[in-house]
């Protein structure tokens, strides 16, 4: 949890509240998103809005990265 707080430059832990909700609405729109889409099983809907929601963090992970170097 340190190296996420060091990382994050998360200095109170009431900061913590942000990557945790960005975490969970972006899984809740994975989920939305894999309702609209699949018309399956319901097991299968979670599994793939999660996977959605994992991956839509990982694509805001990057962007942050890349445009990291333009915020002074």
């Amino acid at each position: 949890m340190e190296d996420f707080k060091k990382q994050w430059q998360i200095t109170k832990n009431w900061q913590l509240l942000f990557p945790f909700t960005g975490l969970i609405s972006s899984i809740y729109f994975g989920t939305k998103l894999s309702f609209k889409i699949l018309n399956q099983n319901f097991i299968l809907e979670i599994i793939v809005g999660i996977l959605l929601g994992i991956l839509i963090v990982k694509l805001c992970i990057f962007f942050i990265n890349k445009l990291e170097n333009k915020w002074i």
